[in-house]
């Protein structure tokens, strides 16, 4: 019995554990620090980079998340930080290229595009575009493991062409070799093809706005929960499911598929109706989506900057 009660403590613990240093430490209250104004700054700039990759943009397209950037931008400047961050400069790219976009087609953005104007981007600000033209060929010319790493995208442009199971499955196999916990390998995928349930899916997923009916064939990544004891392993199954995910990522492009990864960070209400329409096992979590397809001979994708690894390494001593 007090075996029970002291797991029963530590369950409810940790849960509040995790919550508190989540909202503390999140932009899900306030984002006024730097690292958070960097990650929201990548977050909406990615966004803008990846509506401008697409192979037929909307007009003012995702206008709102303009709107965002540019108060984030704003905020960034009133704060005095440094102006050659990676995520600042990205940001200023990205709202320059959606302007030079729309004044292409004639199309005036209104306010905005003076507020974008007078952002006073010149040339010693701008970085390189924020959109890339891949050639397939090159694309997919991997001569070493580091080639693959590199050269690797997220491709949102399909050609509306059957994608072969055999080369889907070739890339599942090589990505089983992934390192799990205590070798539990606790991932499952489940495999759509073009009809209702595949509709579905990608109407609750809502991640792949633009590019939806390029979408032919999708992966579905789940990591088991049977696998797992004690509420310390908790996280387990998604960190799994993530180390697997990144090695299928690279296999699908070894393979010469063309794939793109897609959350599924949602509420649990919506975790409900999804399990409805796939019928995943009740202990599976569902870790993310990754949409596959035949790349045309040349596709844009967002440029994706990374950051430098001088940001990224500390030397613990």
């Amino acid at each position: 019995m007090i075996n029970k009660l002291y797991r029963i403590y530590y369950y409810f613990a940790d849960y509040l554990y995790d919550a508190y240093r989540y909202l503390v430490h999140s932009t899900t209250i306030s984002a006024n620090s730097f690292q958070r104004l960097e990650g929201r700054l990548m977050a909406n700039a990615h966004a803008i980079e990846r509506g401008l990759s697409f192979e037929k943009p909307g007009n003012k397209f995702a206008i709102d998340i303009i709107k965002t950037l540019l108060s984030l931008v704003h905020n960034y400047i009133d704060r005095q930080y440094t102006s050659d961050n990676f995520a600042f400069q990205s940001a200023k790219q990205a709202l320059r290229d959606y302007l030079e976009f729309h004044k292409k087609k004639g199309i005036s953005l209104g306010v905005l595009e003076d507020q974008i104007i007078n952002l006073s981007i010149d040339k010693s600000d701008l970085i390189e575009s924020s959109t890339i033209s891949l050639h397939t060929k090159e694309y997919f010319k991997n001569s070493s493991f580091a080639d693959t790493i590199i050269k690797r995208r997220s491709v949102r442009n399909f050609l509306n062409t059957p994608v072969s199971l055999r080369k889907i499955k070739y890339a599942i196999k090589l990505a089983l070799n992934s390192p799990s916990v205590c070798n539990r390998q606790s991932w499952h995928i489940y495999i759509l093809k073009k009809g209702d349930t595949l509709n579905h899916v990608l109407n609750l997923q809502r991640g792949n706005r633009g590019f939806r009916e390029k979408i032919g064939t999708l992966l579905v990544v789940t990591a088991d929960l049977n696998s797992f004891q004690g509420f310390n392993e908790r996280n387990q199954g998604f960190i799994d499911g993530g180390i697997f995910s990144m090695s299928l990522l690279l296999s699908l492009h070894y393979a010469d598929l063309g794939a793109c990864p897609m959350n599924w960070s949602y509420h649990f209400d919506e975790d409900l109706k999804i399990r409805k329409v796939l019928k995943v096992r009740r202990s599976e979590n569902i870790i993310l989506f990754i949409a596959v397809g035949n790349v045309p001979p040349e596709v844009d994708v967002p440029r994706s900057r990374k950051k430098d690894i001088s940001d990224t390494v500390s030397l613990l001593k």
